[in-house]
């Protein structure tokens, strides 16, 4: 909750309308339903009998953990929004890379794994929503087609996921070039 509250703090004290903010993590909402109702189901725990008669394998457990790894994972965008908002990359990245900087003067690793941070944390936003584009996208193109098992769909859904993630890494400067354009 204090993160909220911090995150909300920093979308005032920035200027950035709250209402954007959210409007930005409701265009998510299939990530954030996948994040938060997966652990109901995989976590082990005390079961809870929501409905009558029907027995749902859904534990308290599991309860509290979708509702963090959804709560951090809003946070972590938000967070993120504001960074790309407030502060240009090049900015962040010419703060950090300073000779003069006496923060890292002795340890060049940990330099090194802030740049890294600020780059990943301008990069989440753009590539969440692509991922997002991308599940959408082929839910469309596949629904027309009703002979497939739901185990099939997913299993393309999967397939066409991680053909992406090849091809995000496989072009590292296509992100970079993302980011330099206005």
């Amino acid at each position: 909750m204090i993160m909220f509250f911090l995150c909300h703090f920093g979308m005032v004290f920035s200027e950035i309308p709250i209402l954007d903010a959210w409007k930005r993590l409701v265009a998510l909402k299939i990530l954030f339903l996948v994040i938060g109702i997966t652990p109901l189901f995989i976590t082990p725990g005390a079961q809870l009998y929501i409905l009558d008669g029907f027995p749902l394998p859904i534990t308290k457990e599991g309860l509290e953990c979708g509702f963090f790894a959804s709560s951090r994972l809003a946070c972590m965008i938000w967070v993120s929004m504001i960074l790309v908002w407030t502060t240009s990359p090049q900015s962040l990245i010419e703060t950090t890379s300073e000779p003069q900087s006496k923060f890292f003067e002795k340890n060049k690793i940990l330099q090194e794994f802030v740049l890294l941070g600020i780059l990943s944390f301008q990069l989440l936003p753009y590539l969440f929503v692509e991922v997002e584009e991308k599940v959408r996208n082929h839910w469309q193109e596949n629904k027309g087609q009703t002979k497939r098992s739901r185990i099939e769909k997913v299993k393309s859904m999967v397939k066409s996921i991680a053909m992406w993630i090849v091809q995000v890494l496989s072009d590292p400067e296509r992100q970079i070039r993302r980011l330099k354009k206005p």
